[in-house]
C-alpha cells in the first residue's frame, strides 16, 4: 500500500481552515478502485503547523501531495524539499496558484516532480493510477514536469467529486485536531469558475471562464455540515456570489439553519460584478440574520484606463453606488469598497483624485480600504508582457501589506510602475492608508467633516487635501510619516520584515491603517486641530470623544455652534490592548467598533 501525505496548510492563527483543495482532489481519488486498493492517505496537514513539525510526522511516504498558496509557500517548500533529500524515491505532486505553470518553475524547483495547474481532479487520478506501473507520465494531460508541459486540459463532471463534507474526509480531520487550533473555518464551494478576466485575479485566465455549478441539495447538506460541527466561518469561493437564483435559496437555507441551531459563524462572499438587486437582497438578509457585518462592493479603481488596462469593469458608478449606500443604510447595513494601488494607468494625481471622488460621494462607503497590488503567478500582470508594458517593479518583501500572524510569510508586490517612481508609490499608500483611511473611515474626524459639508458645504475632499497640506507642519506627524517610510523602504530594499508590532505578541504585525490610527489617537493630533481651526473646536472636541480607548466611560457636554444640543457618550466595553486591537483592527476592519457604543443628543438646544 503507497504511503501519501497531504499538505494544505493554514495562515489564520489561532483559527485553521480546512483543506479545500485536498479535500476534493482525495473525494474524486477515492471513488476509483485503484486508487483505492493502492494508496493510503496517512496524514492531511491543514493547521498552522511549521515545517519542522510536519516533517516529524511524516514516515516513509511514497506520495507527498501539496496544495500551495502565497501564505503557506514558503513551509511547504522546505517540507518538500527535505522529503526529497531523505526519501528521493517519493513522488512529490504540487498544485495551487502559487507555483508558476512553467517548466522553467520545475527546472527551479527540482524537489518536485509534477506541478498540476488549474482543477487538477482528473489529471492527478491518471497520474496516480499511472504510478501504479511506471513513471513516465508524458501521455497524461494538465501536467507539468521538467521537460514538458501538456497543456491539453482534462474534463470531468463536478457530480463525480465526493463531498469532504459529506463523506467523513473533515470529520477525520476534526477528530485530530490539535488544541492550539481554537477555531476552525471552510472554504465553501458551490459553483467553480469566474466569466470575467482581471488580470490581477488568479482566476482570471481562460482556463476558469465557464461556470459549472455543483448539486444543490449537495450543497445545502453542506452548510447543514458547517453548522452543525460549529463552524467559525465561511469563506465561499465562489468568485460571483448572487449570479444566480439559486444563491439565495442557499442563503436562505443557512439562515433556517443558523436560527435551529444557534449557530455564531459568519459566512463571507465575494460578490457578483453584474447588475442586479438579488445581490442587494441577499446582502441585507446575510446581515439582518447576523451572518456578516457590511456588504462589499469591490472597485478597485474608478479611472477608465486603468480599468481598461487590467481587463475590469465595475457593475456600478459611483453615483449608483451612492444609492445603494444609502439604501443600505436605511436597513443598517455598512458598505464597504477598495482599491488597488498601484495598478498599470495611475498615476500619484489619478490615485488621489479617485479618492477625493469616493469622499465626494452624495453617501460615502462606510469603509474603504486599499490593497497593495501584489504579484500572484499565473495571473496576466505577472507576465513578461504585462512587465514590459506597463513597466511593472516587482520586489519580494518578508510578511504581507496587511494584517498577518507570523515570521514565515513572504508576498511580491509593485514598487514602481510607468507614471510613478518608487516614491510615487509610498507617497499614495500613505496618504490613502495612513491619512484618509483613519481621518475619515476610521472616525477619527468623520463626523466632523460631514458636519462641515452639511453645515458649511465644505466639501470632503477639499477638507482633506488642506488638511493633509496643514498637516506637514506638524511635528510629529513629520516624524511619524518618515518614520513609515523608513519602514516601507527598509522592507522592499533591505528585506526588513514588513508589518508593525502593536500587541504584546511580537508575532502579530498590523497594517498602515492601524498604527496611524493609533497615532492620532495618542500624539498631539487633536491639540494641533484646535490650534489650527480655531471656529471647529466643538467639532474636533466631539470626534475625540467619540472613539472608544478600550475602557469604559459615561460623559455628557453640550454643543452651541453644531450639533446644538446635549450630547451623552458612553461606552461598557473594558479590555485589554491585545483584544482591543484585534477587536477594532481585525474583527472591526469593516465595521465601526472603534465607535463608542452609545453616542445620543439627551436634550436640544
Amino acid at each position: 500500500m503507497n504511503r501519501v501525505y497531504a499538505l494544505q496548510l493554514s495562515n489564520f492563527h489561532p483559527s485553521a481552515t480546512l483543506p479545500q483543495a485536498i479535500g476534493s482532489l482525495w473525494s474524486y481519488m477515492f471513488q476509483f478502485e485503484a486508487i483505492r486498493d493502492s494508496y493510503k492517505l496517512e496524514r492531511v496537514f491543514w493547521e498552522n503547523e511549521d515545517a519542522d513539525l510536519v516533517l516529524k510526522d511524516i514516515k516513509d511516504p511514497q506520495v507527498l501531495l501539496c496544495s500551495c498558496y502565497v501564505w503557506n509557500w514558503s513551509r511547504t517548500l522546505e517540507v518538500m524539499t527535505e522529503v526529497k533529500r531523505k526519501y528521493p524515491n517519493c513522488l512529490i505532486i504540487a498544485g495551487g496558484p502559487e507555483p508558476e505553470y512553467s517548466v522553467e518553475f520545475m527546472q527551479a524547483h527540482p524537489m518536485i516532480d509534477i506541478l498540476i495547474p488549474y482543477y487538477g481532479e482528473e489529471s492527478l487520478k491518471q497520474v496516480l493510477v499511472k504510478n501504479l506501473s511506471e513513471r513516465d507520465f508524458s501521455e497524461i494531460g494538465g501536467i507539468i514536469t521538467k521537460d514538458f508541459y501538456n497543456r491539453e486540459r482534462l474534463g470531468f463532471d463536478l457530480s463525480d467529486i465526493e463531498s469532504p463534507y459529506l463523506n467523513g474526509f473533515y470529520d477525520k480531520l476534526l477528530a485530530q485536531k490539535r488544541p492550539e487550533t481554537k477555531s476552525v473555518r471552510v472554504v465553501y464551494e458551490s459553483n467553480r469558475g469566474c466569466p470575467f478576466s482581471c488580470t490581477f485575479c488568479d482566476i482570471g485566465d481562460s482556463a476558469y471562464t465557464k461556470i459549472r455549478t455543483f448539486d444543490l441539495d449537495r450543497c445545502k447538506n453542506e452548510l447543514e455540515w458547517i453548522v452543525t460541527n460549529n463552524i467559525s466561518t465561511i469563506d465561499v469561493a465562489d468568485a460571483n456570489f448572487g449570479m444566480f437564483q439559486r444563491d439565495e435559496e442557499l442563503v436562505d437555507y443557512l439562515i433556517e439553519l443558523k436560527w435551529k441551531h444557534n449557530w455564531k459563524g459568519r459566512f463571507l462572499p465575494t460578490w457578483s460584478k453584474k447588475k442586479g438587486q438579488r445581490v442587494l437582497s441577499i446582502a441585507k438578509k446575510i446581515i439582518k440574520n447576523g451572518l456578516d457585518s457590511v456588504f462589499g462592493l469591490s472597485l478597485q479603481s474608478i479611472h477608465q484606463d486603468t480599468l481598461k488596462n487590467v481587463k475590469r469593469t465595475n457593475a456600478f458608478d459611483l453615483e449608483e453606488l451612492s444609492t445603494i449606500v444609502q439604501e443600505m443604510n436605511k436597513d443598517k447595513v455598512n458598505v464597504y469598497t477598495e482599491f488597488i494601488f498601484p495598478m498599470p494607468g495611475d498615476t500619484l494625481e489619478i490615485f488621489k483624485n479617485s479618492i477625493y471622488q469616493v469622499l465626494d460621494m452624495e453617501h460615502p462607503f462606510n469603509k474603504f480600504q486599499i490593497n497593495h497590488l501584489s504579484r500572484f503567478n499565473n495571473t496576466q500582470i505577472a507576465s513578461q508582457n504585462s512587465q514590459s508594458e506597463f513597466e511593472i517593479e516587482w520586489v519580494d518583501i518578508k510578511g504581507f501589506t496587511r494584517h498577518y500572524y507570523g515570521k514565515n510569510l513572504k508576498d511580491t508586490i509593485a514598487v514602481s510602475m510607468k507614471g510613478m517612481s518608487r516614491e510615487d508609490v509610498f507617497e499614495g499608500l500613505f496618504f490613502a492608508k495612513c491619512f484618509v483611511i483613519p481621518i475619515y473611515f476610521y472616525g477619527t474626524l468623520r463626523k466632523m467633516i460631514d458636519e462641515l459639508l452639511a453645515k458649511e458645504g465644505i466639501e470632503r475632499s477639499e477638507f482633506v487635501k488642506k488638511l493633509y497640506q496643514n498637516i506637514h507642519s506638524l511635528e510629529s506627524f513629520k516624524t511619524f510619516k518618515q518614520q513609515q517610510k523608513d519602514h516601507y523602504f527598509a522592507a522592499i530594499d533591505k528585506g526588513a520584515q514588513f508589518g508593525q508590532v502593536l500587541s504584546e505578541d511580537a508575532n502579530e504585525f498590523f497594517p498602515e491603517f492601524a498604527i496611524a490610527h493609533q497615532y492620532y489617537l495618542n500624539s498631539d493630533f487633536y491639540d494641533f486641530l484646535r490650534a489650527e481651526y480655531t471656529d471647529y473646536r466643538e467639532l474636533i472636541d466631539f470626534s475625540e470623544k467619540t472613539i472608544w480607548r478600550k475602557n469604559r466611560f459615561s460623559l455628557t457636554f453640550k454643543m452651541s455652534k453644531y450639533l446644538k444640543g446635549t450630547w451623552s457618550i458612553s461606552d461598557e466595553r473594558q479590555v485589554d490592548l491585545n483584544n482591543y486591537l484585534q477587536e477594532v483592527y481585525v474583527s472591526g476592519r469593516f465595521d465601526d467598533r472603534w465607535q463608542s457604543q452609545s453616542i445620543r443628543k439627551i436634550e436640544a438646544c
